[in-house]
């Protein structure tokens, strides 16, 4: 092959953080993906949970709310966890529908670290914090669903997309359903899932509009008990003049009856006209949502079924599997990572891959490069001709190109079972 003339696929450069690959071998999500190649992941998050909800109950709810944010904003793909990056956009977790109120972070981090001690580069963020959530639903309300895996940690995380995709505490039943309905999610699970709020906490922001300035008519939400709205003035004061700063800090649970116990007493108290927010309380006064929230009042095991058939449905929102190489963008958490460039060129119907890193590339990952040819879609490219050839590190971020280009002589090697590794 001295000094062949090769066409020039594509170049793509990328980083390895949480997990470059949910895994280099499955192209959807199944229950048990790790059970060969971590059994003990699973097992190590619901460790990592049940230490933090001991030690702070309401970490249940923030979990579990990690989740339903995540999944919203581009899939559940752990975006969520991406730090905002100097010079970049801001990222999902710095909006303040996210910061400060999301809470779980530090948990996630913990049970990520301690499965890369053991698994190094094989479950994703995305996966930990889907099983996170699970693990919540069961420490809190005793609710256990299997939960499929499988999931790549996405790549891009952009705070502006935050408001696109959640739903407000202020939206009525009908926007409710708009937004559950654009992620392929029914009326009945946006009301099965609503019952999250049988635990947790918001703050006053989210609510004292309906204590002080709910409409012209109406200054205080005439839907909301008035027993229960003088309550919630003692924890929340009046907000202050137009441009001033309010109390940001402060907080009420979501359901005083039963505050960590993830049951279907959230459904009474809608019953009851205490929803705390306008999207609880909407629930009951809408028509086309009052006949589930009694539903779900009257019988709290077909509720518990349901939310676990709906969590394990969120869980499986616009995810990202399989073998996918994703360009280098914004709000790449840059911490534990190793650059890597890859180019792919045909050549006498074999391929040749050169790779470039800061670290070793094992066989693990190898293949799920090799994924994405053959190339041109040519069915006769033999995969089984394939070299790997590693490369000191080098600064460089390009963008998949076409061209013809003059190489030097290139070695080749043939294996029918495995990848071969030359220097």
């Amino acid at each position: 092959m001295a000094g062949s003339k090769l066409h020039f696929i594509g170049l793509f450069s990328f980083m390895l953080s949480c997990s470059l690959l949910a895994s280099a071998s499955a192209a959807s999500l199944k229950v048990g993906f790790y059970a060969q190649t971590c059994p003990s992941a699973e097992t190590i998050v619901r460790k990592a949970v049940n230490e933090a909800v001991s030690r702070y109950p309401a970490m249940a709810a923030g979990l579990i709310r990690m989740h339903f944010h995540d999944c919203f904003v581009r899939g559940c793909d752990a975006s969520v966890l991406l730090k905002s990056l100097p010079g970049n956009p801001p990222a999902e977790r710095d909006h303040p529908a996210n910061n400060p109120s999301l809470r779980g972070f530090e948990v996630i981090d913990e049970a990520k670290a301690s499965i890369e001690a053991l698994c190094p580069g094989t479950v994703s963020c995305a996966d930990i914090i889907a099983f996170a959530a699970r693990d919540s639903a069961y420490t809190a309300g005793g609710i256990y669903y299997a939960v499929p895996s499988g999931r790549r940690d996405g790549r891009v995380s952009l705070s502006d997309e935050v408001l696109q995709n959640l739903p407000t505490p202020f939206f009525n039943a009908t926007q409710l359903a708009q937004t559950f309905a654009r992620k392929g999610l029914s009326v009945d699970e946006m009301v099965t899932l609503s019952g999250a709020h049988s635990i947790g906490v918001a703050h006053c922001t989210s609510f004292s509009n309906r204590l002080y300035s709910f409409n012209a008519t109406h200054p205080q939400d005439p839907s909301l008990d008035p027993n229960y709205a003088a309550f919630l003035k003692t924890r929340c004061p009046p907000p202050p003049p137009a441009g001033a700063v309010g109390d940001v800090t402060t907080t009420v649970l979501l359901d005083v009856v039963t505050p960590y116990r993830l049951d279907n007493k959230y459904y009474s108290e809608l019953r009851h006209r205490r929803g705390l927010l306008t999207s609880d309380q909407t629930l009951m006064d809408s028509a086309s949502t009052s006949r589930m929230v009694l539903h779900n009042k009257r019988n709290g095991a077909g509720w518990s079924r349901k939310f676990a058939r709906a969590m394990v449905h969120m869980g499986s929102l616009d995810v990202l599997t399989g073998h996918q190489v994703l360009p280098n963008v914004a709000n790449s958490d840059p911490s534990n990572t190793s650059n890597i460039d890859i180019f792919v060129i045909e050549a006498s119907g074999s391929v040749l891959v050169n790779v470039i890193a800061a670290t070793d590339i094992t066989e693990k990952i190898l293949p799920a490069l090799i994924a994405f040819v053959p190339v041109n879609n040519d069915p006769s490219l033999d995969m089984s001709n394939v070299v790997v050839r590693e490369f000191s590190p080098v600064d460089v971020n390009l963008h998949a190109i076409m061209e013809d280009v003059d190489f030097p002589s290139l070695q080749t090697s043939t294996s029918s079972s495995k990848l071969n590794k030359s220097t």
